[in-house]
């Protein structure tokens, strides 16, 4: 499903269509590098900083970001109030549509091993807020415990 405003996330069978090629390789700083070796690295080699070419990162991760990215923004749209009314009374809108993304986030961490080292790769990173990023380590912490 995706939310009101915004083109992503899309359905995850477009995402498993996306090729990884582990051979692509670019140059930084006139040295040839990798985002990383395989879709199961829990750090970067080179983290994807702006613009990832289709490709150069495993479409279980392009799907984990662009989830991260749906979730932050839905999140920074509830407001104070929002937040005090819906533990008070009832959900408002903008608070139940937040949860619910933060709920398929963690849904999506759990979906494969390569979901799951997206989500550590993405925490690793630093061009994330370290408080996205704390999220993520928890995340994969929860679906971890869970899965045990």
């Amino acid at each position: 499903m995706t939310y009101p405003g915004t083109a992503i996330p899309r359905p995850s069978w477009e995402y498993a269509q996306e090729p990884f090629d582990p051979d692509y390789t670019f140059n930084v700083g006139g040295r040839t590098t990798r985002h990383m070796a395989t879709p199961l690295d829990e750090e970067y080699i080179t983290e994807p900083i702006d613009y990832v070419r289709v490709g150069a990162i495993p479409p279980e991760e392009r799907e984990a970001r662009d989830h991260v990215i749906v979730a932050v923004f839905l999140r920074k749209r509830v407001s104070i109030l929002d937040f005090c009314l819906s533990l008070v009374f009832r959900e408002t809108k903008s608070y139940r549509v937040s949860r619910e993304a933060f709920t398929k986030l963690e849904a999506l961490c759990s979906r494969s091993r390569a979901h799951r080292a997206a989500f550590l790769r993405m925490a690793s990173g630093v061009t994330l807020p370290e408080h996205v990023r704390d999220e993520l380590r928890e995340m994969v912490k929860r679906t971890d415990t869970r899965c045990q």
